[in-house]
Order: C-alpha cells, then structure tokens, then sequence
C-alpha cells in the first residue's frame, strides 16, 4: 500500500495510475469486510426452525389393570415425549433418548388424547389420537363412536 509521502514524491503522470490501484485494493477489501460483516450476524440472529409435532403413536395396547394403557411411537430424539388425556388432563411423561417412547397411560378406550414433545426450550404442536388397540398405526378393534 502507498503513503501519501510515497505518492507525493511520484512524478505528476504516474500518481493518478497508482492511486486508482491503491483506492481499488482498499475497495475490494472494504466490499469483503462488509459483506463479511452482513452475513455473520444474520447467520447467529436468524431464527430456528420449530419443533415439529410428533406422529400418532403406532402402539397403542390395554395394560393388564383395567384403565390404564400402553402407548408408543416416534418422536424427536433427545426430546421430552408428554402424553396427554384430554378427558381427565392428566400428563404423562418421558424422555425419550433414541427416537422412541413408550408411557403407560391412565385411560379409557375411546378417550382423545394427545402427544407433544419439548426440547430445550422448544415445544412442539400436538398431535390427537383416540385410545384404542392399535398396532403399527392400524386399530385392531372396532371404532369408536360419538356419545348420543
């Protein structure tokens, strides 16, 4: 890079040559510099993506005591895997360290429930099933039908 001493000690002609050059080396690092400086904070500031909502669980089977259920499924791993009976409002949870869960569930046949899941500080949407035997995502006893 020039000095201003340098360039003021050229002869007249050669300045203007070695100047554009200068100014343009400083401009292509500024232009650097600043979209360096644009990009770094968006990429820490930019927000994350939200937690998505679990699937229906795929296992849903009677306990051996009267009311109560067995319920698994998919979920995010590492994340907290919260069932909940809309009937009563009770809450069962789990952590769930390999992308699966399996709760035990206080229930009765054709309640609603629903399952979500929160991680860190990130909760995901619900996700509601009916409670009725099902295997792999296919009920395996007769549906449920609406109160009179």
């Amino acid at each position: 890079m020039l000095s201003f001493g340098a360039v003021a000690s050229m002869p007249r002609a050669s300045r203007p040559a070695r100047l554009v050059a200068s100014f343009r080396a400083l401009a292509s690092r500024f232009a650097v510099l600043g979209v360096l400086g644009v990009l770094a904070p968006a990429a820490c500031l930019s927000p994350t993506l939200p937690l998505p909502p679990p699937e229906a669980p795929d296992y849903l089977t009677a306990g051996a005591e009267p009311g109560v259920w067995r319920i698994g499924g998919t979920a995010t791993a590492g994340a907290m895997v919260l069932i909940r009976n809309e009937r009563t409002g009770a809450i069962v949870g789990v952590e769930d360290s390999d992308g699966s869960y399996l709760v035990t569930v206080e229930a009765e046949r054709c309640d609603t429930a629903s399952v979500f899941e929160v991680l860190g500080t990130h909760a995901s949407a619900s996700t509601y099933f009916i409670v009725r035997e099902t295997v792999n995502g296919v009920p395996q006893d007769a549906p449920c039908t609406a109160p009179p």
